[in-house]
């Protein structure tokens, strides 16, 4: 449904996602009591605020997801790979967790479909909760799949700041130049947690 508006900034879209998050991750009392204080001193609230239209965007998705889950659940949903013809990059998951003073994550990637060509494609981080500079070190780079590779990582700097802070979300984004024999998977992009311990 967000797909359906192109002239959503990645800044936006990255909101869309950490509200999404947000809302289906269970918080201890902790969470609520920073949250309320800051919702009473003027702070900046744990859960990210938008505008209008963009609050309107992200209610109709969220109703138009019921549905996806039905059709894919009835294995409806179509071969990205054309039968084979086409390689197909993804993530091998759409979220993972790391705890901040192991100070890097590991995340893996995947190829799947056509195998016998080289695929180049982009990886970048996007801010959710979590900031750049701050949280993490950013990463915006080109990878390569070599013939019959069906497997890469790529490890992200975690910076560890020995202040508490909540758990915080950042995201990471695979894209694909249009002259490239692939596509993207379902498995777009990965949403990183880094769990405080301080």
């Amino acid at each position: 449904e967000i797909g359906k508006h192109p002239d959503l900034s990645e800044e936006e879209m990255a909101k869309l996602a950490a509200l999404k998050y947000q809302e289906n991750v269970p918080h201890n009392r902790a969470w609520y009591r920073i949250n309320a204080t800051r919702g009473l001193t003027g702070g900046n609230k744990l859960v990210p605020t938008m505008k209008k239209d963009l609050q309107d965007i992200y209610e109709a998705a969220k109703h138009h997801e019921p549905e996806k889950d039905r059709l894919a659940s009835q294995g409806s949903l179509t071969d990205l790979s054309e039968k084979g013809t086409r390689a197909v990059i993804e993530f091998t998951a759409t979220s993972c967790a790391v705890l901040e003073n192991e100070k890097r994550v590991r995340i893996g990637i995947r190829r799947s479909g056509k195998l016998d060509s080289k695929v180049i494609f982009r990886v970048e981080t996007i801010d959710g909760t979590a900031e750049a500079t701050k949280d993490y070190i950013p990463v915006k780079t080109s990878m390569v799949f070599e013939p019959n590779e069906t497997s890469k990582y790529i490890d992200i700097e975690i910076i560890d700041d020995n202040e508490w802070e909540p758990d915080e979300t950042f995201f990471v984004r695979l894209s694909l130049d249009a002259d490239q024999n692939a596509v993207i998977g379902k498995k777009s992009i990965n949403q990183v947690t880094i769990i405080n311990d301080d």
